[in-house]
């Protein structure tokens, strides 16, 4: 099972084939009322479980497939989240702002340096 503020991932498998003792359910569960991607993905996992288990006739068949469909979801949760390049460029752009401040004060306190010691 994942960590607290994580999704269950693999774990929605175990969820869906009723694989989970009663504290791991409980968890899930609590996770699942929270959290609306683990529970739009375990409804997907449901859907193609059922769609296929009076086909299939065999369970590993439906076990690699169930496993299959959550490989693609998770690959999907993945790209939708941002780029490696799109949080670099947020980082610099950080990291401008604090060299930016940083110049600000040190033109700052040369300028009132500059006073105070123009007066003596």
């Amino acid at each position: 099972m994942s960590g607290a503020g994580e999704h269950l991932g693999e774990s929605l498998e175990d969820i869906a084939e009723h694989r989970l003792g009663r504290t791991e359910f409980q968890a899930a569960d609590e996770h699942l009322a929270a959290c609306a991607s683990c529970r739009r993905e375990l409804a997907a996992l449901l859907r193609v479980k059922q769609a296929f288990a009076p086909q299939a006739g065999d369970d590993a068949a439906t076990v690699a497939l169930l496993k299959a469909v959550s490989q693609l979801l998770a690959r999907e949760r993945m790209l939708a989240a941002p780029s490696t390049a799109s949080r670099i460029r947020a980082a610099a752009n950080s990291r401008w702002l604090v060299g930016a401040g940083f110049t600000a004060f040190l033109a700052i306190a040369l300028f009132l340096w500059v006073l105070f010691t123009a007066g003596r």
